[in-house]
């Protein structure tokens, strides 16, 4: 159960975009109430966060838990809790976003929660904004292709992205798979 100052807190989070949250001023406390709050919203945790980690990566992955927060981060991202692709990762220009630096910042356990996603043939969603945003949702990127991508990071293993040939990109994330199991 959440308190009024929770309730609000939560409301705050949820209307923030990816690049507002540098602007939070929640106490650490009143994030860190809000992080393992099952009853709170799945972005409104992942927002809490990343302003934590963005506040003091190296504290607040302690206090969190590396695989507390790779659990969020796999879960807001495969249920697309955040309004476009971009704080995640541009495929076709071999670039993570914030959201997917601390992903991959949250090494092997990463792996762990990320390796399911492997067999998601859904779309992962559209990017916002940009022209590279324009090319990043013409090349119909999977969660499958988002999953393999971040594990390649994690791991230091070659990927590439094939932008125009689905094909491909399902022999790159046979072939990952087959180096992970």
């Amino acid at each position: 159960m959440t308190s009024p100052n929770q309730t609000e807190l939560i409301q705050q989070l949820e209307n923030f975009s990816v690049l507002e949250l540098n602007n939070a001023t929640a106490t650490d406390d009143a994030l860190l109430a809000i992080v393992p709050a099952a009853s709170a919203p799945l972005l409104a945790r992942l927002y809490a966060c990343e302003i934590l980690l963005r506040r003091d990566e190296t504290k607040f992955f302690d206090v969190i838990g590396r695989p507390a927060v790779a659990a969020i981060y796999v879960s807001a991202f495969r249920d697309r809790v955040t309004a476009d692709l971009n704080g995640w990762a541009f495929l076709g220009l071999d670039e993570l976003g914030p959201l997917g630096r601390r992903l991959v910042a949250c090494g092997e356990t990463a792996v762990t929660e990320l390796a399911p996603l492997l067999d998601v043939d859904r779309s992962a969603g559209l990017y916002g904004g940009s022209e590279e945003s324009k090319e990043g949702n013409a090349d119909r990127a999977r969660v499958c292709d988002f999953a393999a991508f971040f594990i390649a990071k994690i791991k230091q293993l070659p990927y590439r992205f094939h932008r125009d040939d689905i094909g491909l990109r399902d022999a790159e994330i046979n072939r990952l798979k087959r180096d992970l199991f």
